[in-house]
C-alpha cells in the first residue's frame, strides 16, 4: 500500500487491473489508514465508555480485504483488525461480525 504514494498513474493502473473491483490512487493508503484508524478509535471510546455504542461508516470499507491484500474496494481488514484488537487489548471472548451486502 504504501508503494502507491510513489507510482505513476500508469503504475496505479496496472496494478488495479491485478484486483477486481478495487481503485488504486496514491492517496489510496492513506485513506485505508484512516478508515482503520477511526475504527480502532471507536472501539477505544466504546470500551473506555465515552460512547455507549458506535457504528463506523468508513471508506474505504475494509470488511473484504485479505490477510496479504486487496479485494473488493477493501484494502486492510477493518473488521478482523478491530475485532483481534477487542480480544487481545481489551481481554474479549468474541466478538460478532454481522455483514451484509444487500442486493
Amino acid at each position: 500500500m504504501k508503494e502507491c504514494e510513489q507510482m505513476t498513474p500508469e503504475e496505479l493502473k496496472d496494478l488495479a487491473e491485478k484486483y477486481d473491483s478495487s481503485y488504486f490512487h496514491k492517496n489510496v493508503n492513506k485513506a485505508a489508514r484512516f478508515a482503520l484508524g477511526s475504527s480502532l478509535d471507536l472501539l477505544e471510546n466504546i470500551m473506555n465508555n465515552n460512547v455507549e455504542n458506535g457504528f463506523a461508516i468508513i471508506r474505504p470499507p475494509g470488511h473484504h480485504a485479505m490477510h496479504d491484500e486487496p479485494n473488493g474496494y477493501c484494502y486492510f481488514n477493518n473488521a478482523s483488525v478491530v475485532a483481534k484488537t477487542a480480544i487481545e487489548k481489551y481481554n474479549l471472548e468474541r466478538v460478532l461480525i454481522i455483514d451484509w451486502d444487500g442486493k
